[in-house]
């Protein structure tokens, strides 16, 4: 059976390589949900999506641009962006679940290091089956950055119960509106409806995904900074739309373009959505911090 080029996945993807990928996503999304669910705190989703974006913004330095490793999950057509989508789903879905699941029920430390060593012992088993390759990377840097990794996690579930501090907010909110694009964008770019030219690289998937990157990180900045300072809707409205026009002189200088009119329709979409979800966080750690600024103020009366 032909599958549609909007898609180009690959047939069949239960099959080889990708059912490894696959089986771990299940694995940890379901770890998330259990999670998420039994402790009920929105503060967790924020946290869960600080811990993706620094994932991310790692595996931006070592994976884009310094080619640390490669995946072969054998999910897409396009290969580097298979390789990709294989480094995404690592960071961005399994490490951090796992780090989220840490933080929420505060696990000794112990429990740091027998997660750590659980994700090395995967990469050895995904390199002995040939889906996961080095190039210059090695296990022994996978288990100690994960022990940090895991740790900040714990450390900053805790600052946010304690209500943050401005900075703390606004770091939350930038990673939020970074990861959220990502999250939604994804499919979408790694089955190849955005193109974006840049000149970074030879290689036109590496370079789309460079200059994504770059777009998102300049989107999220003005996003948190508009949600931080709690601007009024007028200004909301206007930086929208701005960042539509924006995308008209990126079409008109031929560094982005698009597969289908739906694709841009969404993309421009998803700022809408960001903006909203932005400004929910935000209330939700300005309460906090009010209380906090609340209780303090009390006790020294």
């Amino acid at each position: 059976m032909l599958l549609p080029q909007t898609l180009q996945i690959r047939e069949p993807v239960l099959m080889g390589n990708a059912i490894w990928f696959i089986l771990l996503a299940a694995l940890s999304i379901l770890l998330l949900t259990y999670t998420l669910w039994k402790k009920r705190d929105v503060r967790l989703l924020m946290l869960f999506f600080g811990l993706g974006a620094i994932a991310g913004l790692l595996e931006f330095v070592i994976f884009v641009w310094l080619e640390s490793y490669e995946y072969y999950p054998g999910l897409m057509e396009n290969t580097y962006f298979d390789n990709a989508l294989g480094a995404f789903l690592s960071q961005v879905v399994y490490v951090s679940s796992a780090a989220l699941f840490i933080a929420a029920f505060n696990l000794r430390f112990r429990w740091l290091l027998i997660f750590a060593l659980m994700f090395v012992a995967l990469e050895y088993l995904f390199l002995t089956l040939g889906v996961f390759k080095h190039n210059w990377w090695h296990s022994s840097f996978t288990g100690g950055g994960l022990f940090i990794y895991f740790w900040i996690a714990k450390v900053w579930y805790k600052l946010l119960l304690q209500a943050p501090s401005g900075l703390m907010r606004w770091v939350i909110l930038f990673c939020s509106s970074y990861i959220m694009y990502s999250d939604l964008l994804s499919i979408s770019l790694y089955t190849d409806h955005y193109h974006f030219v840049g000149g970074y690289f030879a290689n036109a998937a590496r370079d789309t995904l460079t200059v994504f990157i770059v777009i998102t990180l300049i989107k999220s900045f003005v996003i948190s900074l508009i949600c931080y300072y709690r601007l009024n809707r007028v200004i909301k409205v206007l930086t929208t739309i701005m960042m539509w026009v924006s995308y008209s002189i990126l079409m008109q200088l031929n560094i982005m373009s698009f597969q289908h009119y739906w694709d841009l329709i969404y993309f421009a979409a998803t700022d809408i959505i960001i903006l909203i979800c932005c400004s929910y966080f935000n209330k939700v750690l300005s309460r906090k911090q009010m209380n906090r600024e609340k209780r303090l103020i009390n006790e020294r009366a």
